[in-house]
């Protein structure tokens, strides 16, 4: 529901907070501004503390929604910017590259190929920027696609005065590309041949051995720095557990006074002593008001952990992509189990293994049986081809089933099951279709932090349509029931490439399940 036009010289602060009224009036969450003004009656009474949160969490989430729209707007600006750089090396605009550089841009920007900035200059002939990206310090040797050299690149060409600045830069003209075929076997023209016959390796081998000695410096400057990280992180997470046992300790010792206390006034009540009754009802509320502050303590340190905890893994990821060796794979099955196992894994998450991780799970079954166990299971379930006409549809309800269907079973702690089919690539659909509901909406829903975050409920009751404000509040939304939602992927095919698991799956706790019946007949075809 938006607010209505405001005059251009209305202070945007009272507008904000008049528009915030109208929003939560629709969504029938009696409200109280900060500065009373314009305030709604209060459904219930609301205490000092809880005025003062609702003012934090406000300013909060505010805050998180002004730094997410700067990173999105920087992300694309970037991305611009870094596009905009390859086309100037292709077409020799060194004033534009040279901008690039200036402005932060890495020298060896790539395409989602690979292809650098460097290897679009020497594809397109572009000498100066050749010299501009060599003086700065690009790799002359970088693979791009199909495993093809800058040097690759300009003797394809033809490229003479190219292809000299490349060699004299420490290109290798002894690269091949993934097919085996050597930059002399594509070299269009007897100039550029004579000019790979005549080059002296052993120059690039000399330059190479210099740019290697260099290069292991700075690995070993970043390797040390790495190190650091991890270890401040650690220490951080340490400390937060710390922290987070001392709490969980303190909740416990104030339930045992406050049962304690409510024993008490029992035996009091029975024996008819009054005024020994009054002072055991006070020190009885004191007790509880301390429990739960020290209950929300703990559940924000608890929350606190677990964010670290998923902080040291990505950077542990991270480090681990920036040291990868030939041939390694990186992303691996989180946990493989049989079918029998998917509710323990999936759904209860027995041993809390996906809950500790913070994930959604990503479930690769070749079998398809896991659709039929989840169809069972009463999670609600969507294919693609589904979600798409949804999308599409005429009818409103229909444009809305998914949403209400992430909703619905978020407040009462159910499943839901996205089908991508055989093909791990529907995953770009799915998350075009989510993008059509709100901006960002996918990123956001499959964020890391989603489960553990207790503003979880707060973050999407702005898309609750409003013939459906009755049934969902932010009051509506509990915690245990919060946590035993589940979001899954299925794909009833085999896994995709190392490439595409590491870029992609990564994001997602991948579970995959094997099917022994199905192996079994494999095993027997393979002796026949």
């Amino acid at each position: 529901m938006a607010a209505p036009d405001a005059p251009s010289s209305e202070d945007p602060d009272a507008a904000r907070l008049r528009a915030e009224a109208a929003v939560l009036v629709a969504l029938n969450v009696s409200h109280q501004t900060t500065n009373d003004v314009g305030a709604e009656e209060p459904e219930f009474e609301l205490g000092k503390k809880d005025l003062l949160f609702r003012q934090c969490l406000r300013s909060r989430l505010d805050r998180a929604a002004r730094l997410r729209k700067e990173a999105q707007e920087k992300k694309a600006t970037d991305e611009r910017k870094r596009k905009e750089a390859l086309n100037a090396a292709f077409e020799n605009e060194t004033e534009t590259l040279l901008e690039f550089l200036s402005s932060g841009g890495e020298v060896d920007s790539a395409d989602l190929y690979g292809c650098t900035l460097l290897s679009e200059a020497a594809a397109g002939g572009a000498e100066d920027c050749v010299e501009v990206l060599l003086g700065h310090g690009a790799n002359p040797n970088a693979l791009g696609r199909n495993k093809r050299t800058p040097v690759w690149r300009a003797c394809n060409a033809g490229y003479v005065c190219t292809v000299q600045s490349l060699l004299r830069g420490g290109a290798d003209p002894r690269t091949p590309d993934d097919a085996g075929v050597m930059p002399f076997n594509v070299a269009n023209g007897s100039t550029v041949r004579m000019l790979l016959e005549c080059w002296d390796t052993s120059v690039t081998d000399t330059m190479q051995k210099s740019l290697s000695v260099s290069q292991e410096r700075a690995d070993k400057e970043r390797r040390q720095k790495e190190k650091k990280q991890t270890t401040e992180m650690q220490d951080a997470l340490d400390e937060g557990e710390r922290r987070a046992q001392v709490a969980k300790c303190e909740v416990t010792r104030m339930q045992r006074l406050v049962f304690e206390y409510r024993h008490q006034q029992v035996r009091l009540a029975e024996r008819g002593e009054l005024v020994k009754m009054e002072e055991m009802v006070r020190l009885l509320q004191n007790a509880e008001h301390k429990l739960e502050d020290a209950s929300n303590i703990r559940r924000d340190l608890d929350w606190q952990v677990k964010r670290s905890r998923m902080k040291l893994r990505d950077l542990e990821y991270k480090v681990l992509r920036k040291n990868k060796q030939p041939g390694e794979v990186l992303v691996k099955p989180d946990q493989i189990i049989l079918l029998r196992d998917l509710a323990d894994v999936v759904t209860l998450d027995v041993g809390g293994k996906r809950r500790e991780d913070g994930r959604w799970p990503l479930v690769f079954d070749p079998s398809g049986h896991s659709m039929t166990f989840f169809r069972y299971s009463g999670a609600a379930c969507f294919d693609v081809a589904e979600l798409y006409l949804l999308s599409v549809s005429e009818k409103l309800e229909e444009r809305q089933r998914l949403l209400l269907a992430l909703l619905r079973h978020m407040k009462h702690g159910g499943q839901v099951v996205v089908n991508l089919g055989e093909d791990f690539s529907q995953m770009s659909t799915v998350e075009a279709i989510f993008n059509d509901i709100d901006a960002e909406f996918f990123r956001t829903f499959v964020d890391r932090s989603v489960l553990y975050s207790y503003l979880l409920p707060r973050r999407f009751m702005h898309l609750v349509p409003s013939s459906y404000t009755d049934d969902y509040c932010v009051y509506m939304f509990d915690d245990e029931l919060l946590a035993k939602f589940v979001f899954v992927f299925v794909v009833t095919g085999l896994e995709p490439s190392p490439d595409v698991m590491e870029k992609e799956c990564h994001a997602f706790h991948i579970v995959k399940v094997r099917d022994l019946e199905l192996e079994k007949e494999l095993a027997i075809d393979v002796e026949d």
